[in-house]
C-alpha cells in the first residue's frame, strides 16, 4: 500500500536521546502504562504490531519503575536516617565522655532494679504483653456474651496494673527527672492515666465506654521497635525541610497558575474548536480551577 506509511511512537528507544527522554517520561509515571503496552506489542521494523508478542518486556518497565520510584526513594530516606544516628552517636560519645553513668552513685537495691530494667528480657516481657493486650482488644465486638465482656474486663484490670508496675519500676530506677526526660515515657505515663481514667469512670457511670487506651496501647510498641522509631526520627528531623519545600512548590504553582490565567484564560472551547482535555471539571479562566488543573497535571491525572 503506498499511499500509507508508518508513523513511529512519540516516545520511543529508537537512540540514546529518545530512550533517555522516553525513560524520564516512564519516571514521572506519565502514561507510562500504554507506552509500557506499545513496547509489548512491538515486533520489529516496519512489521505490523501484535498483541502481546513480548509479555518479557514487562519485566523491564516494572523493574524500571520499581528502582526508581521506591529504591531511589529508600536510599535518600536512609541516607537523612544514617546521618540523623551518626550525629546522635556522636552526641552521645561526648555525653559518655563528659559525665560518669548516672547509675554509678545508686545503692545496690537501685542497681538491681536498674539491671532488670536496661534488659532486652525486660522489654521483651513488656512487647508480649502489648501483644496479648491487643489480641484480647480485638475479641471485643457488639452484643457479645456477659462472660466474655467480664473476661476481658478482668482482663483490662490485668493490663492496666502491670502497665502501672511498670511505671512505678522505671521510675523509682531512673528518678522522676530522667525519666520524664524521655517523650516516650510521658507516653506511657499518659496510657497508665488514661486507664486507670477509663476504668473509674467507667464504674462511676455503670455502663460501657469506649475506651482510649486500646488506640493508645499499639504506640508503645514503637518504643521497643527501634526500627520504626528510627524511620520516625528521620520523619521528624526532615519535617521543617518539608515545609520550606512546599512553600518553594506552592510558590511555583502560584507562578504558573497566574501564567495560565493570563495565557489561556480567554480560550473558547466549542464543537468546531476542541479543547482536547478541557472541561468544565479543568480550565484556565479563573485562578481556582487553575491552580486545580495545574496540580491534576503535576499528580498524572489524566
Amino acid at each position: 500500500m503506498s499511499d500509507h506509511r508508518w508513523k513511529n511512537q512519540q516516545y520511543n528507544f529508537d537512540n540514546l536521546g529518545r530512550a533517555l527522554l522516553t525513560l524520564f517520561v516512564l519516571a514521572l509515571k506519565d502514561g507510562w502504562i500504554p507506552r509500557m503496552y506499545n513496547d509489548i506489542d512491538a515486533v520489529s521494523v516496519e512489521m505490523q504490531p501484535i498483541k502481546n508478542y513480548n509479555e518479557a518486556t514487562l519485566i523491564y518497565f516494572i523493574s524500571f519503575i520499581l528502582i526508581v520510584r521506591f529504591f531511589l526513594l529508600n536510599m535518600f530516606a536512609e541516607e537523612a536516617r544514617n546521618k540523623v544516628k551518626h550525629a546522635k552517636k556522636i552526641e552521645r560519645q561526648q555525653r559518655l565522655i563528659r559525665e560518669l553513668p548516672y547509675y554509678t552513685r545508686f545503692p545496690l537495691w537501685r542497681k538491681c532494679l536498674h539491671d532488670v530494667y536496661i534488659s532486652k528480657y525486660f522489654d521483651l516481657i513488656i512487647t508480649a504483653i502489648i501483644i496479648l493486650n491487643v489480641v484480647t482488644m480485638s475479641l471485643e465486638y457488639y452484643s457479645m456474651p456477659s462472660d466474655l465482656y467480664k473476661f476481658l474486663e478482668y482482663c483490662n484490670y490485668a493490663f492496666t496494673v502491670v502497665f502501672l508496675l511498670e511505671f512505678i519500676w522505671k521510675i523509682v530506677t531512673l528518678g522522676p527527672s530522667r525519666y520524664f526526660k524521655d517523650k516516650w515515657n510521658q507516653l506511657d505515663l499518659f496510657i497508665v492515666l488514661l486507664s486507670i481514667a477509663g476504668i473509674v469512670i467507667d464504674k462511676m457511670l455503670s455502663r460501657h465506654i469506649l475506651p482510649i487506651n486500646p488506640i493508645l496501647i499499639l504506640f508503645k510498641l514503637l518504643k521497643i521497635a527501634t526500627g520504626v522509631r528510627a524511620l520516625l526520627d528521620t520523619v521528624v528531623h526532615s519535617l521543617p525541610q518539608i515545609g520550606n519545600l512546599g512553600l518553594l512548590f506552592f510558590l511555583f504553582f502560584f507562578i504558573f497558575t497566574t501564567l495560565g490565567v493570563e495565557l489561556f484564560g480567554k480560550l473558547e472551547c466549542s464543537e468546531e474548536q476542541l479543547c482536547s482535555g478541557l472541561n468544565k471539571h479543568a480550565h484556565f479562566k479563573n485562578f481556582g480551577m487553575t491552580l486545580l488543573t495545574l496540580f491534576r497535571i503535576a499528580t498524572g491525572d489524566n
